[in-house]
């Protein structure tokens, strides 16, 4: 430990030694940085390496085919899989949760901050404002670097405006004045250097927005948008004098004069024409026809070969050795097709083909590809960035689940430093500023990060309405109830209004339906949830041992008596009925554990003709109760729990009858005519549940858990039959697989669990329920059984990866932090506010911070060249 101790001062002081600077980083890649006066790219073949995301998205969720009923009289209910539809959910979700596109964005800005040659000493952040930094102080950025400080050289004259339109949109989100200095850095210089510098269409673009900026907050202005009606007058005058002749002298520069006949050539033309039609939105003519004529030189080029420089049919290739730079940066090339058509109202004809092929170029992971067609190893952090802000002006609506699954990659391989660094350790500001701009087009209809706790209450307080409330008017759906609920305590089985019908309430619901109650009052504790848990509860019991409930009554009476016990007085009413409701089932069917367990299987598979999952979700709760009463009452109930997991292990793996095999029934039909395939996961849950409750058969439960997550969408979902095939995600599903899991080993499956209530929120309703969305009908038990699923759920305290012990607020992972990591571990410091933080290597365990952790996060810190790196949080 003293040793260790040692070891970690001793870099901590070679860091300190050499003021933080980053030591043995790997060397800087070179860059194309030979512009021919327009904005920079990274060249394809000196391509980094992009750290791997952590997440698999889909583009853009289809529509999901669903479901009917199944009315059983003494059994919970089920949909069956052929009819209804749930709503397509907003955006693309990732593996834990969604991304906080946000924090991601506020992040970046502040990366951009810090990298800035600040002139007003010290907005940037990068010095000690007390001791003048040695940056330039010309408000740019460098190109290329592998710190995070300014170097001494001045910046780059091109990438002034690509780079701060980044701190533009995260300050329209924020209003950080700390970002509006940044910009107003920015705008003063390109003001002072006049027409002879820094001239460039994403300047012209950036003095523009600025000029509306700071008349709206500051004072009215024009001084900024003449800055760029001359910056872009000059271009013109120094090169032909017209739209066109300047068009085709960038077309040329990029397609002879550099060799590069690809998509640069429309990506730098394209900003032209957007700059264009704003100047003509500030100051009128001539500079609308300006627009038209440079799209009118990309159209030619790229459709009519004249010259034919960038072809969007012959340069969709792709060369993995990057040989052939006729295929480099096709979708960026693409992007500025987009906004050229797109601002000039020329061509707009072409747009969806040129949208086509970006979606064609969007990986699984979000990301888009430089060349066309989402090749391996191709992913492009500026290719993404620019179709975000393509699309997002082009129609956000339509195309903002594409924007978002750019999104999720772009958060998942966003550095701790809000950067976007290549593996070798450089990064390039400008496209921090391009990728910080478009996460700007990201949206959530939910919130950008999942509120699961949100969620939970919403469902909980649409039982509360939807219940036929015995106190009067507990559920909050109707003064004296209009229409005139039974007053029973329970729900309606089907419903397409928002209050209960008049009919009594379907027997066999109550216990599914009512644990998203109770589930959600261990979470909040709401006095009106006890009222709903308490009304299902007293009229569970007055209906005796002699009418039939389910095992999810049962349960629900076992844990009602609990929480009842605690918190109002010692009762064994609930338990007691539980048992008794219990006894009498066995008695009404054989009088043993295993002619009961038999009498369901057989009821469900012959004589209702389902030989599929359902047996095994209805049994396995049954040995779920039966080992809770052994826990109240001891006596023979835990026999009883094997037996009924006996009944089914001999039924899906031992063929005895083999009406639900697990092997066997692990198939699709998307007619869903042959039922053998239906419900096969909530099946796999029923075995689940009841294998870990009566300790039997356990080693069958890593499988069956496999076939659970190989049935789990990229969206979250889960689907009813095996394999996640298309269109067949499903809420009861997903619902009891998230409880399995939960109760099974919630620490090692949570993020499939988060995953799966990312998508349960992503299709959640305004009035909190899961609304079908070809009828309009919904269903009170799905509602409580997808509540109760999402209380497994978990916000972690831990974002993007380990490593900010000190609970700083922009989430960096620093110097700080490793002081406070020795402090805590060796001098009684103060304990990390979020242990999942501090836990560096993700180990977990009773004593999850080690000097495993130390030593961890001294090798990222202090040696990049290790590849090394903490622990993605859960």
């Amino acid at each position: 430990m003293n040793s260790s101790k040692h070891f970690v001062i001793a870099l901590l002081t070679i860091f300190l030694s050499t003021g933080g600077a980053i030591i043995n980083a790997s060397s800087s890649v070179q860059v194309d940085a030979n512009s021919i006066e327009v904005t920079n790219l990274v060249a394809p073949n000196i391509k980094r390496s992009i750290p791997i995301n952590t997440s698999v998205n889909t583009n853009s969720p289809t529509a999901l085919n669903r479901i009917q009923t199944t009315e059983g009289s003494t059994f919970i209910n089920l949909l069956e899989p052929n009819q209804r539809t749930i709503p397509t959910p907003f955006s693309s979700l990732k593996n834990s949760m969604a991304t906080d596109y946000d924090a991601a964005q506020v992040a970046s800005a502040h990366y951009l901050r810090k990298m800035q040659a600040d002139i007003t000493e010290d907005n940037a952040g990068n010095g000690n404002a007390s001791i003048p930094d040695d940056d330039p102080d010309d408000a740019g950025w460098d190109w290329t670097t592998t710190t995070f400080t300014h170097s001494t050289n001045a910046s780059p004259v091109n990438l002034y405006g690509p780079t701060v339109l980044g701190a533009y949109y995260t300050y329209l989100e924020t209003g950080n004045p700390a970002l509006f200095t940044v910009m107003q850095d920015v705008a003063d210089h390109l003001v002072t250097v006049g027409t002879t510098a820094s001239y460039y269409s994403f300047d012209m673009k950036f003095l523009m927005l600025f000029n509306d900026l700071y008349s709206n907050e500051v004072t009215a202005t024009t001084i900024y948008a003449d800055a760029a009606k001359a910056k872009y007058d000059q271009r013109l005058a120094d090169h032909g004098g017209t739209a066109t002749s300047f068009a085709e002298y960038i077309r040329d520069g990029r397609g002879i004069t550099q060799g590069y006949q690809n998509g640069i050539i429309a990506w730098d033309i394209g900003s032209y024409a957007v700059a264009a039609q704003m100047l003509f939105n500030q100051f009128g003519a001539p500079y609308d026809t300006d627009a038209d004529d440079i799209a009118e030189v990309l159209w030619q080029d790229s459709y009519n070969s004249n010259p034919g420089y960038f072809d969007i049919i012959a340069d969709a290739g792709w060369d993995p050795t990057y040989a052939d730079n006729n295929f480099w940066w096709y979708t960026l090339g693409i992007t500025g097709l987009i906004v050229a058509f797109d601002a000039t109202g020329s061509h707009t004809a072409e747009i969806p083909d040129l949208v086509a092929r970006i979606q064609a170029s969007q990986y699984a992971n979000g990301a888009i590809s430089s060349g066309y067609g989402a090749h391996t190893d191709d992913d492009s952090y500026q290719a993404t960035a620019y179709a975000m802000m393509a699309l997002g002006t082009l129609d956000q609506v339509t195309y903002q689940g594409d924007i978002n699954s750019m999104g999720e990659w772009l958060g998942n391989t966003q550095d701790v430093s809000g950067g976007w660094l290549y593996t070798s350790g450089d990064h390039n500001p400008e496209i921090g500023g391009e990728c910080t701009s478009g996460l700007y087009f990201t949206l959530s209809s939910i919130g950008d990060v999942v509120d699961f706790d949100a969620a939970q209450i919403a469902g909980a307080d649409y039982l509360r309405k939807l219940q036929a409330d015995i106190t009067e008017d507990n559920a909050g759906n109707g003064t004296m109830d209009d229409p005139d609920d039974p007053d029973d305590g329970g729900w309606d089985w089907v419903a397409t209004t928002f209050s209960h019908g008049t009919s009594a309430s379907p027997t066999n619901i109550y216990g599914a339906t009512v644990l998203g109650v109770y589930y959600t009052y261990l979470e909040t504790g709401d006095a009106a949830l006890f009222t709903v848990m308490q009304d299902a509860a007293d009229h569970i019991v007055s209906t005796g041992p002699s009418i039939n409930r389910s095992a999810a009554d049962m349960k629900f009476l076992l844990l009602f008596n609990d929480l009842y016990t605690a918190e109002i007085s010692a009762t064994t009413v609930y338990s007691d009925a539980a048992k008794s409701k219990y006894d009498q089932r066995l008695i009404d069917n054989g009088g043993t554990a295993t002619s009961f367990a038999v009498y369901i299987r057989d009821i469900r598979g012959v004589t209702q003709g389902y030989a599929n999952g359902i047996i095994a979700w209805d049994i396995g709760i049954h040995s779920v109760v039966a080992q809770m009463l052994y826990e109240v009452y001891g006596g023979t109930y835990d026999i009883d729990a094997d037996d009924i997991a006996e009944v089914l292990w001999q039924d899906s793996y031992n063929s005895n009858p083999g009406l639900f095999d697990v092997v066997a029934d692990a198939g699709f039909d998307p007619t869903y005519a042959d039922n053998n395939f239906w419900w096969y996961t909530l099946g796999l849950t029923g075995l689940i549940d009841a294998f870990n409750a009566s300790g039997t058969h356990t080693t069958e439960i890593p499988d069956l858990v496999a076939r659970l997550q190989a049935s789990q969408y990229p969206e979250g979902g889960i689907s009813g039959s095996y394999g996640a095939n298309p269109d067949d995600q499903d809420w009861q599903s997903t619902g009891y697989t998230m409880m399995s899991l939960g109760e099974f080993d919630q620490a090692t499956y949570q993020s499939n669990i988060n995953k799966m209530g990312d998508w349960l929120v992503a299709t959640q309703d305004v009035s909190g329920g899961w609304v079908y969305s070809s009828s309009g009908n919904h269903y009170p038990e799905i509602v409580g059984e997808c509540t109760a699923g999402l209380f497994y759920t978990l916000t972690s305290c831990c974002i993007n990866i380990r490593g900010n012990v000190d609970g700083s607020p922009d989430d960096l992972v620093d110097i700080s932090d490793l002081v406070f990591l020795v402090a805590y571990q060796f001098e009684a410091g103060v304990t990390p506010s979020c242990i999942e933080e501090a836990d560096i290597n993700g180990s977990g365990g009773a004593e999850p911070i080690d000097i495993a952790d130390l030593v961890l996060l001294v090798a990222y810190m202090f040696d990049p060249g290790s590849g090394l790196t903490p622990s993605v949080c859960p």
